[in-house]
């Protein structure tokens, strides 16, 4: 069975903005309730971090980050009398296709000349590849013989972080750089699939 898949996802923390979420997915039983395959797909990564809270001074970190996934998949059956609804598990590396990180820094204290308000560009400390591991459920509805329309949910995590920039002179930014760096992923997708 191979499909396209279409929709949106967002991070579960720091999340500024909902990013796409699409790509094709096939996938082969080789048994009764059990299939091996493969996704291709890409995900946005739309983050904000600060700590600025109305202080005179602080930073913050601004992420806008696209990469193209490639994961092999581990698919069950959950229902073995018509095949509707599955549960699958995933493990790929992803690639950077396109994005910028950046760094905002101000410091609006009363004190003279000591005020400023500056961007850093971060991009350069964006990590080309990463590693996700992730699983999620389809749920089919068939449309004939050949097609099926498909409801997708997936919950990917990072175990590397997807850019170094930070704020050396920020303590709690650097104590929350990791976080901010490997947010979960959650995402919806629509799609349809042909037998």
């Amino acid at each position: 069975m191979m499909g396209l898949l279409a929709g949106a996802g967002l991070t579960g923390r720091n999340n500024y903005d909902v990013g796409l979420s699409y790509g094709l997915m096939g996938y082969r039983a080789i048994s009764y309730r059990v299939g091996l395959g493969a996704m291709i797909f890409s995900q946005q990564y739309d983050l904000y971090y600060t700590n600025e809270l109305n202080n005179p001074m602080g930073s913050s970190l601004r992420t806008n980050l696209s990469y193209g996934f490639f994961s092999p998949l581990l698919i069950y059956d959950m229902r073995n009398h018509d095949g509707r609804y599955k549960f699958y598990l995933t493990a790929g590396v992803g690639y950077n296709l396109s994005g910028y990180d950046s760094v905002h820094k101000w410091n609006m204290s009363s004190y003279p000349g000591a005020s400023y308000d500056s961007l850093i560009d971060g991009s350069k400390n964006i990590n080309k590849l990463t590693y996700r591991i992730g699983f999620g459920f389809l749920q089919f509805v068939p449309m004939n013989r050949h097609f099926t329309f498909c409801f997708n949910e997936d919950i990917g995590f990072l175990p590397s972080v997807l850019s170094s920039t930070t704020d050396k002179t920020d303590a709690t930014l650097r104590s929350n750089v990791a976080r901010y760096y490997r947010p979960t992923y959650i995402s919806l997708r629509l799609g349809i699939f042909f037998r």
